[in-house]
């Protein structure tokens, strides 16, 4: 691994987690761990309970959302805070 990964995949997320927790902290984390076309075709919002609410643009990335959901929150946790995300719950469910 190049110090440059080694910088982005361990480094980064540690700064992170101790920065302030604000609607775009939790949107980048979103984006660096689903991916681009993921975080396109969806809108999150952190919830006080911990429960991240995910809105998809149609079923096909609700059932996409779906089944990376425990992948997803483990994911979040070096980028957020151990903790932050309790739950993913997807909206109109």
């Amino acid at each position: 691994m190049d110090p440059a990964s080694r910088f982005l995949s361990t480094v980064l997320p540690a700064l992170l987690a101790r920065a302030p927790l604000t609607e775009e902290k939790v949107a980048f984390a979103w984006r660096t761990v689903v991916g681009a076309s993921m975080a396109r075709a969806t809108r999150v919002e952190l919830l006080d309970s911990g429960t991240l609410l995910v809105r998809a643009d149609d079923a096909n990335w609700r059932r996409e959302v779906q089944v990376a959901a425990p992948a997803i929150v483990s994911r979040l946790e070096p980028w957020l805070g151990p903790g932050i995300v309790r739950k993913l719950v997807l909206a109109g469910e």
